[in-house]
């Protein structure tokens, strides 16, 4: 079997965003409802600095300088609108059953607005009252301290209304998945596996450490000898790609770039990359 090798290079930049920008480390935390609405559960997404983040049960989980290589990123774009106005500065918190809800220049408390103006919004409140918030969570009259909750399970007939002026600025996210780039295996090719990399290791050059399939990497170290690492942990500067079988095409045959049977070989590739 002919092995033949060929070098290209990649440029693994935070370029898969180019009219927004890489979801953060700190995103995760301020849009976690968003992230997590957008992304697939417990798929991994390249994020900024060469961080990955998955979701699972809806919360967001960050893997910092995460070195494998991933199929597709994370972009979001924040707009920021003007809070609300108040008809009057001596309007203060209500609670008001519902229905029939809020009165004008009102509207329903949310959590973080509960936790911004709990003094007001208790003084409210009679002493045993457990009133809903935005979203269905409770804040509960001067007998019960104040205590605010972001789930209630009590049935609740009133809510929680704070004037338009409370409502400040309103910062909203749209998260995009789109295509990461890292992997330059062509659609017809694939990175190796362990079982390949043993059979062919003597077509890569000595000296030559490689990401291959499943996370981990090869190590060329001598002519005679080289190293499996599993689960490498190490961000490497290459890839090894090798054409992959195709149905129709005699069984020792593989295919080129171009998607069409070739002869008894198969091509690797060594690329480049960086963040």
């Amino acid at each position: 079997m002919i092995l033949i090798l060929s070098i290209i290079s990649l440029s693994r930049t935070n370029s898969a965003c180019p009219s927004s920008a890489y979801v953060s480390a700190s995103d995760a935390s301020s849009y976690a409802s968003a992230i997590c609405a957008t992304a697939v559960a417990d798929t991994p997404y390249r994020i900024q600095g060469g961080a990955s983040l998955y979701c699972s049960g809806g919360s967001p989980y960050v893997t910092p300088s995460d070195p494998s290589i991933l199929t597709q990123a994370l972009c979001i774009t924040t707009t920021t609108t003007p809070g609300g106005s108040s008809s009057s500065t001596s309007d203060v918190p209500i609670k008001e059953t519902q229905p029939p809800g809020c009165p004008a220049n009102y509207i329903q408390a949310t959590y973080e607005q509960a936790l911004a103006y709990k003094d007001e919004i208790c003084s409210a409140l009679d002493q045993w009252d457990i009133v809903a918030l935005q979203g269905g969570g409770s804040i509960r009259g001067p007998g019960y301290s104040c205590a605010i909750t972001q789930t209630e399970t009590t049935t609740m007939g009133h809510i929680a209304c704070v004037p338009l002026a409370y409502l400040g600025p309103i910062t909203t996210a749209i998260v995009t998945i789109v295509n990461a780039g890292e992997n330059v295996c062509s659609s017809c090719q694939s990175l190796i596996t362990t079982a390949e990399a043993s059979t062919y290791y003597t077509s890569i050059p000595v000296g030559t450490t490689a990401q291959i399939a499943g996370g981990s990497s090869v190590q060329r170290t001598s002519t005679s000898t080289f190293t499996i690492i599993d689960h490498d942990t190490v961000s490497r500067a290459s890839q090894i790609c090798a054409s992959i079988p195709r149905a129709g095409c005699p069984t020792s045959s593989y295919l080129t770039s171009s998607c069409t049977c070739e002869g008894s070989f198969v091509r690797l590739f060594l690329p480049s990359k960086s963040f």
